[in-house]
């Protein structure tokens, strides 16, 4: 006679246990990408926040080895910064540094003779349609990219005569610029970004 009373009350505790357990999800991959997934996102683990990478130098020919000269030797009385010719006269460069003399604000080479030539035909090209001289040597302001030398007047004190010569196998630095002398040409390079040229009579190179 007590078979079914018995029956009845398990029946009724695993119904009241089964309401007092804690309720539980399983995750599949269908789930979460079905948008059906209504989990408090506060639970969800959170990865570390990794610290950006430093925008590497830009990679360009290395200096060729040099011997470093005091940037002093190259200094003109009223030209800031630095200024010096090639062996050959060719070249005519200079670092200057207009507002602190720490920091060059203007460097580059005008070449008086030379067989390259900067294109100038499309809207895209530097020297398009320029109203002063363009093309006559290689500029760059501060950082960045340098560009064809666009100047209506002279540039460097270095091409009003009177300037040192950096001699073959020599280099001289200024606020992070290094500009090297070499049978090949002028090199000048940033430190700060890798950017720099080479320059010659017979060719130029930017990067």
């Amino acid at each position: 006679m007590l078979k079914y009373p018995v029956v009845i009350v398990l029946a009724i505790a695993a119904l009241t246990l089964s309401a007092c357990a804690p309720a539980t999800t399983t995750y599949t991959s269908s789930s979460r990408d079905s948008g059906d997934d209504d989990r408090d996102e506060s639970d969800e683990p959170t990865e570390e926040p990794t610290e950006e990478a430093e925008t590497p130098a830009v990679v360009g020919p290395e200096l060729p080895a040099s011997t470093a000269v005091d940037p002093a030797l190259f200094a003109m009385a009223d030209w800031p910064g630095v200024n010096f010719v090639s062996p050959s006269g060719n070249l005519q460069c200079g670092m200057l540094t207009w507002n602190d003399p720490h920091v060059v604000d203007s460097w580059g080479c005008a070449a008086l003779e030379h067989s390259w030539v900067f294109p100038s035909a499309s809207p895209d090209d530097y020297c398009y349609e320029s109203e002063v001289s363009c093309g006559d040597g290689i500029q760059a302001r501060n950082g960045g990219v340098p560009l064809p030398m666009q100047r209506g007047g002279v540039e460097f004190g270095s091409e009003m005569g009177g300037a040192r010569v950096l001699a073959y196998g020599e280099s001289v630095t200024l606020g992070g610029i290094t500009c090297a002398s070499t049978e090949e040409g002028t090199m000048c390079v940033n430190a700060a970004d890798g950017h720099g040229f080479l320059i010659s009579k017979s060719k130029n190179q930017i990067w």
